[in-house]
């Protein structure tokens, strides 16, 4: 069965290079380029994907990591002109077989035609995907993360802050500006969710853009989802973009429930293969359809007016989709909690300020903690953390969650740092007994409103982790 490719289509650039790409255009009988330069009717964008859905549970993906999914194809047609266009059509050829695709349906034979009586002006047409079994073993070229916090939504509902990041290192990522090439490259992020009445609080956009890269968020961007963000134009490979949204959870279930919003990434690099074409239709070679029959890959745009100007735009996309999840939260046993004191060696890279001169900061670090569950099976507890070279104190208020199961635990909760509130944190901690070393931990503390991370003792590593940093003295225990 086709893969239904749940990730966000890009909408359709209005940008007007007057180039060609050879090798992508195929030649019709109504096909023609304009010498004219003016901007073009319609405005086509034909996209060729490489998506993967991580497994449930996987919240960071490697740009070099061999990725094994499948292809998809997005065909949208715009009508940038006045007046509506008739008789609008679209025709996928094919060397593959017909049985692995899906286009609104079942796809029984090659070449396939959907078709519209019209598009009205300033309309666009094409939603739905071509969707295949195809495999693709592909590398993303950008490595991208989803962080959510807390995890754990109590019963009645709260509310969770999901931070998205993403760092082009590819080339293709960022194409030097050249209309003489027509050549660009976007970033399309969206966050959406399967669970019923989950809305949209606020969100906050990257704030490290450079000179001629544009951001665009809703209206904009054609939202999709709860919220869609798009870039345009990166100039800098190796830089992380990072976005969050905040999100109110409904919970109606009378138990806590662990929560995680849809994510979908979309990093592209379009091309220019038809600038100002006129006549009733193009035709625009799909060299990844071609299958079995090299040649055999193309769609043909078509029309009944005979007057209007075409502009189609290739799209090479790498595609990644963080999957949502909505479990109930194992219940607490009541009797169950953790307790700890000592002190880490603080790592090099483990605080994150916004300065960056302090980010090499190293040094003893000293730690106090305990976590149970109320009767209600409420989390309750306290954590302390002051890292001194680093003029770091921090001290937690209330806990959101608290998880124990076997010798490790793990909890959630708002804090204050040097006395200053609106910050998030999570303790993690493993007890080994004193056979396998000493106990391990980590802390990770970061701001509520924009998740940036302050400090985290294992910088770079998910939430979920296991704790890696030993402690230096002190001890952890697990009662229950």
């Amino acid at each position: 069965m086709p893969h239904r490719n749940r990730s966000i289509p890009l909408r359709i650039k209005m940008a007007v290079l007057a180039i060609t790409a050879a090798g992508l255009l195929a030649p019709t009988a109504q096909g023609s380029a304009s010498a004219q330069s003016t901007s073009p009717d319609l405005n086509v964008l034909q996209t060729a994907a490489r998506h993967v859905e991580l497994p449930v549970g996987v919240n960071s993906a490697s740009a070099s990591a061999t990725q094994q999914g499948h292809r998809n194809w997005n065909l949208f047609f715009g009508n940038e002109s006045s007046t509506a266009v008739t008789n609008a059509s679209e025709t996928v050829d094919s060397g593959f077989d017909p049985s692995g695709f899906s286009w609104g349906g079942p796809v029984t034979a090659f070449p396939a035609t959907q078709s519209t009586p019209s598009i009205a002006a300033g309309e666009q047409w094409g939603q739905e995907g071509l969707l295949s079994d195809v495999p693709a073993a592909f590398a993303l070229g950008y490595d991208s993360t989803r962080t959510v916090s807390p995890q754990a939504i109590p019963a009645g509902g709260g509310r969770q802050t999901v931070t998205i990041t993403f760092t082009p290192v590819d080339p293709h990522f960022a194409p030097p500006p050249d209309p003489a090439l027509g050549v660009k490259a976007a970033f399309n992020v969206t966050v959406d969710s399967q669970l019923p009445g989950v809305s949209l609080v606020s969100w906050t956009d990257p704030t490290n853009l450079g000179a001629g890269e544009i951001l665009q968020s809703p209206p904009a961007a054609y939202p999709q989802g709860l919220h869609q963000w798009q870039l345009d134009f990166p100039q800098n490979l190796n830089r992380t973009y990072t976005f969050t949204a905040v999100l109110d959870i409904p919970n109606s279930s009378g138990a806590p429930l662990v929560f995680s919003p849809d994510v979908g990434i979309r990093g592209q690099s379009d091309v220019n293969v038809c600038q100002e074409c006129t006549g009733s239709s193009v035709t625009a070679k799909e060299p990844t359809l071609d299958g079995s029959t090299p040649g055999a890959g193309s769609v043909t745009y078509t029309i009944a007016e005979t007057d209007r100007t075409w502009q189609v735009w290739h799209s090479d996309a790498y595609d990644v989709q963080y999957v949502g999840t909505t479990t109930p939260e194992v219940p607490p046993s009541t009797g169950k909690s953790v307790t700890g004191g000592g002190w880490i060696h603080s790592p090099k890279g483990a605080y994150t300020p916004q300065d960056a001169h302090d980010r090499d900061v190293t040094g003893k670090a000293n730690i106090g903690f305990e976590a149970k569950y109320a009767k209600s099976g409420a989390a309750i507890g306290t954590a302390e953390f002051q890292f001194e070279a680093a003029h770091l104190n921090f001290h937690s208020g209330g806990l959101d969650s608290l998880t124990i199961s076997g010798q490790q635990a793990m909890f959630t909760g708002r804090g204050t740092v040097n006395r200053q509130s609106g910050y998030r944190f999570l303790v993690s901690v493993l007890h080994t007994g004193s056979r396998s070393g000493p106990d391990r931990f980590r802390i990770k503390i970061w701001k509520d409103t924009s998740g940036q991370v302050l400090y985290d003792s294992q910088p770079g590593a998910p939430d979920q982790a296991a704790a890696t940093t030993p402690l230096g003295g002190g001890s952890i225990v697990i009662h229950g």
